[in-house]
C-alpha cells in the first residue's frame, strides 16, 4: 500500500497483529478497525464480559497478544497493569513513583495510552516520565525522566502524548531542550531508552504523532504547540513545517494527524483555530486543500474517516459539543447533532461512540443522517479515555473501572 489513507500508518513492529489495538487510536493510529460490531444490544443492554476496579487517569487501554494493558494511578504511583483480555484475570502489575499534581484540581493520573510493540510496553506519564516494561511479565526495562533530562515543561495539563514506536525507536513530543538545543520531538531506542535523535524546535502540544507514508516518502507527522511538522523517522530532521496555532496561549491542541485520502491529512483545534486539510507534494511540500472554522473544530478528540467523510465532535467540551459529519474534500457539514463530548471508533463503517457520560452508541457512518442503531450505558463515572476494540470486545474505562463489553459481530 502506498497511501496514507489506507492502513499504512505502520508505527508498530511486524510482530503485532492488526487485529490487536496496541496503541492510541488503534493499529494504524487512525481510530479504524476491520472488525465488525453488532447492530443492536440485547434487551438487557450491553453485555459485560468482565469488569475490574482501576485507579485515576485519562489514559485508554491498549490490547495485544491476548493482554489488555492500562496506565493508571494509585496513591503516589503510576501503575502499568495487564489483564487477560478474555476473562479479566490479572497477569502483572508494575508501579513507579510519581509526584504529579494537576494545577487545576482535575485528574492527576496519566493522560496517554500506552503502546505495545516489540515485546515491550511503553508509557508516557503526565509527570514527564517515559517508562518501558516487558509485555509478557511487566518487568521494568528502563525509564527516562524527560521533565528533568529534557526540561520538558508541564504545560497546562501535564504531558499527554501517546508514544509512537517506529521500528526500534520510541517517539514522543517532549517540548524541552537537550544539550542546549530545542527538543520538541525526541526519539529513544526501544531496547535501552538511549537517545536516538532529537528534532523540532516547537513546544509540545497534547497531540500524539503519527507515522505516514506519502508519495514523497515516510514521515512522522506531529501537531506541535506552534503548528504541523513532518520529521524524518530515522534522523528527526524536519522535512516540512507550517504554523497552525490557536490565537490564545490558554488553549489545547490535541487532535492526532488523520489520513483523509491520497497524500492528505487533517488537523483541527478550537480557540479560533478551526480545521484544515493539507496535501503533501513533491519534496514534502505542504499545500492547503481547505481551511475552515466552525466546520469541525476538535477540542480534545480526533475524528474518524470513512468513504470521503470525517465523523467527529465539534466545539469546546465545556460548552457542549455536536457530533458532525463533514466532507473531507471541502469541509462542508453534512449533518450535526447535539451529543455529550466523547470518542469514536470506525468499525468497518459503523461509528462506535463512547460519550464522556459513559453511554455507548452505535450508528452507521453515512453522510445522509445520524441514525443510532444501539444505545446503552457501560460506565458510571466520567469517561474521557479512548476505548479499544479487539476480538469482539470493547475495552473502556473511567476513573473507577475498566470494563470489557461484548460488541463483536459476524
Amino acid at each position: 500500500m502506498r497511501l496514507i489513507g489506507a492502513a499504512c500508518l505502520l508505527s508498530l513492529s511486524a510482530s503485532v497483529s492488526l487485529a490487536d489495538w496496541p496503541q492510541f487510536l488503534g493499529p494504524a493510529r487512525d481510530g479504524r478497525t476491520a472488525e465488525a460490531v453488532i447492530k443492536e444490544f440485547p434487551d438487557a443492554g450491553p453485555s459485560v464480559a468482565w469488569k475490574t476496579a482501576v485507579g485515576r487517569g485519562l489514559a485508554g487501554p491498549a490490547v495485544a497478544d491476548g493482554r489488555v494493558v492500562l496506565f493508571h494511578r494509585e496513591g503516589d504511583a503510576v501503575v502499568l497493569e495487564a489483564w487477560s483480555a478474555a476473562d479479566g484475570q490479572r497477569l502483572w502489575r508494575q508501579a513507579v513513583p510519581t509526584g504529579y499534581r494537576d494545577d487545576f484540581g482535575f485528574d492527576d493520573g496519566p493522560r496517554s495510552t500506552p503502546t505495545i510493540s516489540g515485546g515491550k510496553v511503553v508509557a508516557y506519564g503526565a509527570d514527564g516520565r517515559l517508562i518501558c516494561v516487558e509485555a509478557a511479565t511487566g518487568k521494568l526495562v528502563w525509564t527516562r525522566d524527560l521533565a528533568a533530562e529534557l526540561e520538558s515543561p508541564k504545560g497546562w495539563f501535564g504531558r499527554a502524548c501517546g508514544p509512537l514506536v517506529v521500528g526500534d525507536r520510541v517517539i514522543v513530543q517532549a517540548g524541552g531542550r537537550w544539550q542546549g538545543k530545542p527538543a520538541g520531538v525526541a526519539a529513544f531506542r526501544l531496547a535501552d531508552g538511549s537517545v536516538a535523535w532529537i528534532g523540532s524546535e516547537d513546544e509540545a502540544s497534547y497531540s500524539s504523532p503519527a507515522l505516514a507514508r506519502f508519495a514523497a516518502g515516510e514521515a512522522v507527522v506531529a501537531f506541535t504547540r506552534a503548528g504541523v511538522e513532518l520529521l524524518d523517522p530515522v534522523t528527526g530532521a524536519t522535512r516540512a513545517r507550517e504554523g497552525f496555532e490557536p490565537d490564545i496561549a490558554a488553549s489545547v491542541s490535541a487532535c492526532t494527524p488523520l489520513p483523509v485520502g491520497p497524500n492528505r491529512f487533517f488537523l483541527s483545534g478550537c480557540y479560533g483555530l478551526g480545521a484544515k486539510v493539507w496535501e503533501v507534494g513533491s519534496g514534502f511540500a505542504l499545500k492547503t486543500v481547505w481551511a475552515k472554522t466552525e466546520a469541525m473544530d476538535c477540542h480534545y478528540g480526533t475524528p474518524v474517516f470513512h468513504d470521503g467523510h470525517l465523523y467527529g465532535f465539534h466545539g469546546r467540551q465545556e460548552e457542549g459539543q455536536e457530533l458532525r459529519c463533514v466532507s473531507a474534500a471541502d469541509g462542508a457539514v453534512k449533518w450535526s447533532t447535539r451529543l455529550p463530548a466523547g470518542s469514536l471508533i470506525n468499525a468497518s463503517g459503523t461509528l462506535v461512540i463512547l460519550t464522556e457520560k459513559g453511554e455507548l452508541i452505535f450508528a452507521p457512518a453515512t453522510p445522509d443522517s445520524f441514525k443510532p442503531s444501539a444505545r446503552g450505558q457501560i460506565l458510571a463515572a466520567t469517561a474521557r479515555a479512548y476505548p479499544a476494540l479487539c476480538d469482539g470486545l470493547l475495552f473502556a474505562r473511567d476513573g473507577k473501572s475498566l470494563v470489557a463489553v461484548r460488541v463483536g459481530g459476524s
